[in-house]
């Protein structure tokens, strides 16, 4: 299979989030970090925060955004992305943050995510990863240059398809887990 570039298949230009504003007066809800650098998505990881101006919708939080996270004292999160579950009108994403839109048709959303985390992907983020204060950073132009293998869309698909089955088990067997524990629990 060939080998992508993120920059290749972008629908448009990587984009920074916003930055809050410690004299602003307009308050609104942003994203913290925590919200990608779990093992998922976390849409409860918000906080409420101050800006100059009120943030533009197209800074707010979509589900077509892989949001990447562009610096962190752990090198192992930096540069760490998640696609959010659902769109969220009401919350930006910060300036911690680099937004990435893919082609859908080149490349899907399933697959992205989790070759992200792939270790061939996850050496060259923290090879490109930058510090002079302990945090560890990467911009757009590093995170444009990650290569990938880029296997035609209809696999991609079927690898999607997969995972969905898989997350499916997943939920299951937390929801059996969590009935055994409180049936325990009343057994005690």
């Amino acid at each position: 299979w060939e080998m992508l570039r993120l920059q290749d298949v972008l629908s448009m230009p990587l984009r920074n989030g916003l930055s809050p504003s410690h004299v602003g007066k307009i308050t609104a809800k942003v994203l913290t970090l925590s919200a990608i650098t779990g093992s998922e998505f976390d849409d409860t990881a918000w906080k409420v925060s101050t800006f100059r101006w009120p943030p533009p919708s197209d800074q707010s939080v979509d589900e077509n955004d892989f949001l990447i996270c562009r610096g962190n004292g752990n090198v192992r999160l930096v540069g760490k992305g998640y696609f959010p579950m659902r769109r969220m009108h009401d919350v930006t994403f910060p300036d911690t943050m680099i937004a990435a839109r893919v082609r859908t048709e080149r490349l899907e959303r399933v697959f992205l995510q989790h070759i992200w985390g792939w270790n061939a992907v996850r050496r060259q983020i923290e090879s490109l990863a930058r510090t002079t204060n302990g945090t560890f950073k990467v911009n757009q132009t590093m995170l444009e240059g990650i290569t990938f293998i880029g296997p035609p869309i209809q696999l991609q698909g079927e690898f999607a398809r997969r995972v969905g089955a898989v997350d499916e088990l997943k939920v299951a067997q937390r929801t059996s887990l969590a009935e055994l524990d409180a049936l325990f629990a009343v057994l005690q």
